[in-house]
């Protein structure tokens, strides 16, 4: 075989290319690739002396040429190996359509698709076509052209259609954190296509462990979504423990994981193994085994371990066999009010209230015979009301009689809690009653002694009568024996309408009159006459005393 016109082997060291002045080379003169000069020229010769050589080596140009005349083009590096013609039936099937081969070689691809897992299957590819393949994986495009396309980029990547959405600290993640050869599976590792396993993105787990240290060391399984979120691995709220063979009821639910998961050998929290059937695995007994006998749930529950039943209580205990029989009130008290560190074995002070009970007269009763015990006025059936009567106050400085005995407590003993007096100023009224004439009689010899006028009866009828009424500075005579008391003695109001500019007792607001200074006619009655005797009214006699009409007898001693 000559070398055709015009074209000869040229040498570049000891390799042989094609050269020729013209652009069109046939593609048969390919065989001189890769050819030492030697060689060729060997060939040549060979070829000449041997006709039936010839024949065969022309067949297979035509064959190499017409690989050549239906390539596309040169293919990408990740198929550089079959870049040959001999290799177009490796990735085509031959007929009168254009058929691809590519899920032939890539099994990893079609066995995902037929598990409707991954990416590739959210495009909604058919696992026994290749055909939907090209659509983002071309080829014949050369050498280094990218057959993986990002849409749009490799980092704003939607990762939701692979199945596993990046969601809380994964979304932050760069892609080489978790795609590397080390997080793929074992069983998945020969049946990636992929040489440079560094570049692919099949084959890692989804489970948890797969990338991160398991804390627990197997002994809770591989679903950490259990407990842990991807926003913070430390916030284990999303638990749910009811769903475990000890649901937390009650005040169980506040605790901290800690107080229970507490460190096991190898210094990490238990979460496996852990005895529950009794309150005593975590907590000590407060009764020094004094209820050995029976369960903590006897008496307690977990709503709190001072809210005790007290219906299981008396069921379980009777407190009458004790010293201290409970009566009255004292039958519905918690347990701790009295036991207060709930140790029942401990000797309890019970002979006086005041050895539980605090005193809640602040010691007013001290100094009295039973010193103050609270015996004397209170029971168990409650502290009000008060069991000291009428017969019990007749023991005291001031019997209670007549009106005073229908009064309320509280009319004296002004409530103010632990400052209510019960040793009050008994030795006048004026020491609870108001002074209802307004200082008239504070002078001698009255001294606001109401008991001269009035008694316990009731204020009303006042007992000043007539012979009493002789003694004062206006004798009552004549027609004025048979006046009714009110007649004379108004409110300082209803004189001044009768008396004209009279002021004098306006400071006594509207108390009745009784010490009238003036005692003339008409402080209390209207003047007929108009004024035409005034003066003479005025008028003194020879022993410088006013008229008898206007002039009263000796007061007693201190009535003026």
């Amino acid at each position: 075989m000559a070398n055709p016109k015009g074209l000869r082997p040229c040498t570049t060291g000891k390799v042989v290319r094609v050269c020729s002045s013209s652009t069109a080379v046939p593609r048969q003169l390919r065989i001189y690739k890769g050819m030492t000069v030697t060689a060729v020229h060997q060939l040549r010769v060979a070829l000449t002396h041997n006709p039936r050589l010839a024949a065969v080596l022309s067949v297979w140009l035509l064959v190499v040429s017409a690989g050549a005349q239906i390539s596309p083009g040169p293919l990408s590096r990740a198929h550089k190996t079959l870049d040959s013609a001999v290799n177009c039936t490796a990735c085509h099937k031959l007929g009168a359509t254009r058929t691809l081969k590519c899920l032939d070689c890539h099994t990893e691809i079609a066995s995902r698709l037929r598990a409707n897992h991954g990416l590739h299957a959210s495009y909604g590819l058919n696992a026994d076509s290749s055909q939907g393949c090209a659509r983002c994986h071309s080829e014949h495009n050369g050498e280094d052209f990218a057959i993986v396309k990002w849409t749009p980029t490799p980092t704003a990547f939607d990762h939701g259609k692979t199945g596993y959405e990046l969601l809380g600290k994964h979304a932050g993640q760069a892609c080489n954190r978790c795609h590397t050869p080390d997080h793929i599976a074992r069983s998945e590792l020969l049946s990636i296509q992929v040489r440079d396993k560094t570049r692919s993105f099949l084959g890692v787990s989804q489970n948890c462990v797969n990338c991160h240290k398991d804390e627990h060391g197997g002994r809770l399984g591989q679903n950490c979504q259990q407990c842990h979120n991807f926003e913070d691995w430390k916030n284990v709220t999303q638990f749910d423990h009811n769903k475990t063979r000890y649901p937390l009821t009650g005040l169980h639910g506040q605790v901290a994981c800690a107080k229970c998961h507490t460190p096991g050998p190898d210094n990490k929290p238990r979460y496996i193994g852990l005895p529950f059937t009794a309150c005593s695995d975590c907590h000590n007994d407060p009764h020094h085994g004094s209820f050995a006998q029976q369960s903590c749930q006897s008496c307690h529950n977990t709503a709190g371990w001072k809210r005790v039943s007290l219906e299981t209580v008396s069921q379980r205990f009777d407190h009458s066999k004790t010293k201290y029989p409970l009566e009255g009130k004292h039958q519905t008290l918690d347990c701790l009010r009295c036991h207060t560190d709930g140790n029942f074995k401990k000797p309890l002070a019970f002979q006086r209230c005041l050895d539980c009970h605090q005193d809640e007269h602040n010691g007013q009763f001290r100094t009295r015979a039973d010193k103050g015990d609270c015996a004397s006025s209170h029971n168990v059936q409650g502290f009000k009301p008060t069991t000291f009567g009428v017969k019990e106050h007749a023991a005291t400085a001031y019997p209670l009689v007549q009106k005073h005995a229908s009064v309320e407590c509280a009319k004296c003993h002004i409530p103010k809690g632990k400052d209510t007096l019960y040793r009050v100023k008994s030795a006048q009224c004026t020491d609870c009653h108001k002074d209802e004439h307004q200082g008239q009689f504070a002078g001698a010899p009255y001294l606001n002694r109401c008991e001269q006028c009035h008694n316990l009866k009731g204020y009303r009828p006042a007992t000043f009568s007539l012979a009493m009424h002789k003694q004062t500075r206006f004798p009552l005579t004549g027609g004025h024996i048979a006046t009714a008391c009110g007649e004379c003695h108004k409110p300082w109001s209803s004189l001044k309408g009768e008396t004209g500019e009279d002021t004098r007792y306006q400071h006594l607001e509207n108390a009745a009159v009784f010490r009238f200074d003036d005692r003339s006619c008409t402080v209390c009655h209207a003047d007929p006459h108009k004024g035409q005797f005034k003066d003479r009214m005025q008028l003194t006699n020879a022993a410088g005393r006013l008229p008898a009409a206007r002039r009263a007898i000796t007061p007693i001693p201190g009535m003026t």
